[in-house]
This record gives C-alpha cells, sequence and structure tokens, in this order.
C-alpha cells in the first residue's frame, strides 16, 4: 500500500487544493483548452506537484487508464463488495463506477486520505465540480478497486527521534516553524528519554491512560492501539513511523477541530490544517497545534515552559 511519507505527501497535495472549483488548472495541465471531466486531471496534477515521476502516479485524463496500469503492475486490489479484502491507506487511488458494475467504463476517481477498516475517506476532484472531501463505506459497491502507487518509502533521517519527526514533517510538505511546533509538543507529551529524545513507549503514568509520543487516551488510545496491530507492530514496540502515520492520520480526519478547550488558547488559534502547515513563527504554531490538535487545558499545557522552548530549540538548531 501507500505508506510512509509518499501517500501521505499526495494527501497533502490534494487537501491543498479543497475548495477549487471548475477544474481549470487540472484540465488545462493535461493540454485541454476547454473543460472535460476532470477527476484524472486533478489526480495526474497532484502526483506531478508532489514531483512523482509518471512510474508512481501516471498521468491520464481518464479513470479506465490508471485502473489499466495498476492492473498490469499487480497493483490493483478489487473492491470489498467485489471479493477484494484490501483496506485502503493514504495515497492509494479509489476507482467508482457510480451503476455498481464492476465490468463497466469507470466513473469517477479520487485518493485516498485514510480508511479506519469501515469507511473509506477521500479527496477527490470533480465532485459537484469542485475538490472536495468525501466519505463512503468500505462495503459499497460504487468502488471498484483501488491502485497502489509505488511511492518513495519513508525515510526517516536524523540522529534521534525528534530530529527524524522533524525531518518527516519537512518532507510532506510542513514549513520549519509548524515541523518544530510538532516536536516541541511530543517533548510534553511523551516526555523525555534519558538522553533527552523524545520517547515513544512512554505509558502515562498516574492521572490518565495516555500511551506513545502522542500520549492518546480514551477513544483515541483505542483507535491508537487497533492501528498498532493492523501495522503489526503493537505497542509499545510500535515504531516511530506508524506513531507519525497515526499522528497524521487524526491530523487529516477528526482531530483538528476547534473547542471549548482550544478557545482558552485564543481565537486567533482557530486556523485551518493548511494554514498551520504554512505557519512562519514557531512560538504561535506550538500554541495552534496544542489549542486544535493536543487540546490539553492551557492551565496544564506546560505551553510556556516545555513545549515552547523545546519547539524553539529545534527550530534554531535546523
Amino acid at each position: 500500500g501507500a505508506s510512509g511519507s509518499g501517500g501521505q505527501r499526495m494527501v497533502q497535495m490534494a487537501l491543498s487544493q479543497l475548495g477549487n472549483t471548475g477544474g481549470e488548472k487540472y484540465w488545462s495541465y493535461m493540454g485541454y483548452s476547454s473543460r472535460i471531466s476532470w477527476c484524472a486531471s486533478f489526480v495526474s496534477w497532484c502526483g506531478n506537484e508532489c514531483g512523482y515521476s509518471t512510474d508512481v502516479i501516471p498521468h491520464f485524463a481518464d479513470c479506465g487508464s490508471f485502473r489499466t496500469t495498476f492492473e498490469e503492475q499487480g497493483r490493483w486490489h478489487n473492491g470489498n463488495a467485489y471479493g477484494g479484502t484490501y483496506i485502503p491507506t493514504a495515497g492509494d487511488l479509489i476507482l467508482f463506477n457510480w451503476d455498481s458494475s464492476p465490468g463497466a467504463t469507470l466513473s469517477h476517481i479520487g485518493i485516498v486520505k485514510s480508511s479506519d477498516g469501515a469507511q473509506v475517506h477521500t479527496v477527490e476532484g470533480n465532485t459537484s465540480d469542485s475538490v472536495a472531501e468525501r466519505s463512503y463505506a468500505l462495503g459499497s459497491t460504487t468502488i471498484i478497486g483501488y491502485c497502489t502507487p509505488p511511492y518513495p518509502q519513508a525515510e526517516l533521517t536524523g540522529g534521534n527521534n525528534a530530529e527524524m519527526i522533524f525531518n518527516y514533517l519537512l518532507g510532506i510538505g510542513f514549513k520549519k516553524a509548524p515541523a518544530s511546533a510538532v516536536v516541541g509538543n511530543l517533548y510534553a507529551e511523551g516526555g523525555s528519554t534519558p538522553d533527552g529524545d523524545i520517547d515513544i513507549h512512554s505509558t502515562e503514568m498516574g492521572y490518565g491512560d495516555g500511551v506513545g509520543m502522542v500520549q492518546w487516551s480514551g477513544g483515541r488510545r483505542t483507535a491508537f492501539l487497533n492501528y498498532c496491530e493492523q501495522r503489526g507492530q503493537p505497542f509499545p514496540e510500535t515504531g516511530l513511523e506508524v506513531q507519525i502515520d497515526y499522528m497524521l492520520l487524526e491530523f487529516n480526519t477528526d482531530q483538528w477541530i476547534w473547542s471549548s478547550i482550544g478557545a482558552e488558547y485564543g481565537s486567533q488559534c482557530n486556523i485551518s490544517k493548511e494554514a498551520f502547515m504554512n505557519l512562519e513563527d514557531v512560538d504561535f504554531a506550538t500554541r495552534v497545534w496544542c489549542a486544535k490538535y493536543e487540546r490539553c487545558h492551557l492551565r496544564n499545557s506546560h505551553l510556556d515552559d516545555v513545549r515552547i522552548p523545546m519547539a524553539r530549540a529545534m527550530y534554531d538548531s535546523h
């Protein structure tokens, strides 16, 4: 599947286009002088903007050519309604036929954002003539199947967990300030190892039941532990890449919301994911991540004595 930074980068590129209507930038990229059905052109454009060769994301303006190409490569999976058992992951391509006929001409293509095993969440071009997010039951008869592009695997480069997280986030499109902000927040969540690195295997002692580098707790803890099992790395043996992938899965689905707890940090923190990823102020980025992703009460946040200082340290040293 499309695990690792390659698939995540494709998702981030697609999300950056939310709300665009008409599709001219996508169908004109494919060489057309007037409007065509542009869902496939959107996928092709995203792949090109990510810097992927056509060996990874082919350039097609029709859906059927994607299926044919990936079938020839052994990278096609039938939908669950048609005998498939594959659970899609970030960056996979999802193919539809609105008449629920697997042998007919395909109707539509999108990019998988995530799946929880029951539903699949997507970003699609030319859905009501715009780029938008959608969700479907995994067993929907309109889902004919999935293409799994051969994305470059994640490269966790750096001397410790903090550096590897920082570099990974830069690689999928985060600017330096928000990447540093995430690192600073994780020091306050998972804590530090004896050598001063982010502890990705910590278990909360005393109040709460948090685990891992984010200290996932409650229903988030259960979902995280299930995800680790699915990836074949049950906690506490879960590696860094799996924990980063799950953090980004949450970031891209339902964790980035405005709440009464977030409001404690100030209304200026209520910004979009895309705006956060492009912030230039590391202190403000650290505050925003704590308000909209971590969502811990301000009085308990250690914002000024742990989160911001650790984020500044990462920012200044890189």
